[in-house]
């Protein structure tokens, strides 16, 4: 009777072990909308295809895109015709991905759109594209070439690189590309983080055409050794060359007029900077963390700031505001310095002892 039992229970087990449990299993979507008239699918073989007709959503958060936590299985993207435009953060750090299909009806690419794709290499820009958002190409490290196509009435690329149409703003210069660059003449702008770790980059020449350099335009391009700043740039936007570790040296021209924060940050080879006299700010930082910059000259002519010792002062001179974060061994501020600015020694680790005088009331 046991025996029969056991028996029984046994191939009850079986029986149930055979069942598909497709109600119970615990994976995440593979298909889904995202748009008001799109639609979502992704196959066993990593294809991501979106189609149907309109415009896709626009996310707030890289979190909030359907497919993000399939990401990982996503090889391939095809935008099918009818798409009209990809919504921000839609492809964001999608780094398997390798190859993207845009169809011609495609309008626009949001913001962040294929953000932190390291596996993407090349894309493929229809004619039909009129709006590009910012950042949508940020960090794609393997990203070798962006082609657009000659009808585009809106963007164009010469040699993989991102213009606008009448090549008055450069947009995004390839990760991977490496080498010298000349910048074209008749370029005006270098947008936002339109160089941004462009670690191959060993030499760049920039037009006197440019008069706007964007914000980290050429943040953590490592290897790049010299800049000379055309005359016609007004602003260094912040962080425009924070991170430019081998960058020894650097021309201000006397066009600029400010100096933006961290403009400058963990150039570690600056050993000295001229100020021109057309300078009326500098951003907090804009040279912090410069561990060979020994010496600030600033013209005598500057109507804002002046220079002693290597030292920034405002032009009165009982303020000191920057204090060089190379200079080395002990100091004694000048008597008849009333105030120390924010952050005047900030990173100034090779310092050893410093005086301040009576006059000092803050």
């Amino acid at each position: 009777m046991l025996k029969r039992s056991l028996s029984i229970i046994l191939s009850l087990c079986i029986i149930f072990a055979m069942i598909p449990l497709s109600g119970v299993a615990v994976s995440a979507a593979t298909s889904g909308t995202c748009g008001e008239n799109l639609s979502w699918t992704l196959d066993d073989e990593g294809t991501l295809t979106i189609s149907g007709t309109g415009a896709m959503d626009d996310w707030t958060s890289y979190s909030k895109v359907p497919w993000y936590s399939n990401r990982s299985d996503i090889l391939t993207v095809v935008i099918e015709e009818g798409v009209t435009s990809i919504g921000n953060y839609a492809f964001y750090n999608c780094d398997a991905i390798t190859d993207i299909t845009l169809v011609d009806g495609l309008i626009s690419i949001g913001s962040s759109a294929f953000y932190w794709c390291d596996g993407l290499t090349s894309v493929e820009i229809p004619a039909s594209v009129t709006n590009i958002g910012s950042l949508a190409f940020y960090d794609c490290s393997a990203l070798t070439n962006i082609n657009v196509d000659q009808d585009n009435q809106y963007y164009t690329s010469v040699e993989g690189i991102l213009f606008d149409k009448e090549m008055t703003t450069l947009f995004v210069y390839p990760q991977t590309k490496a080498g010298d660059y000349v910048v074209p003449e008749g370029v005006t702008t270098i947008a936002e983080r339109a160089f941004y770790d462009c670690d191959n980059l060993t030499s760049i020449e920039i037009p006197d055409s440019v008069t706007s350099i964007g914000k980290a335009a050429f943040s953590f391009c490592g290897v790049l050794t010299s800049v000379a700043i055309p005359s016609g740039v007004t602003s260094i936007a912040e962080k425009a060359f924070s991170y430019c570790y081998k960058l020894a040296n650097v021309e201000i021209p006397g066009s600029v007029t400010s100096i933006g924060e961290e403009a400058f940050y963990s150039c570690y080879k600056l050993t000295t900077v001229e100020i021109p006299e057309s300078v009326t700010s500098i951003g907090y930082n804009a040279f912090g963390n410069c561990d060979k910059l020994t010496s600030f000259v600033v013209s005598e002519y500057n109507q804002y700031y002046s220079s002693i010792d290597g030292v920034i002062f405002n032009k009165e001179q009982n303020e000191l505001l920057i204090y060089p974060t190379g200079k080395e061994g002990t100091y004694a501020i000048p008597y008849g310095v009333t105030s120390i600015g924010n952050y005047a020694f900030n990173n100034c680790n090779k310092l050893t002892g410093i005086e301040i005088p009576d006059s000092v009331t803050r």
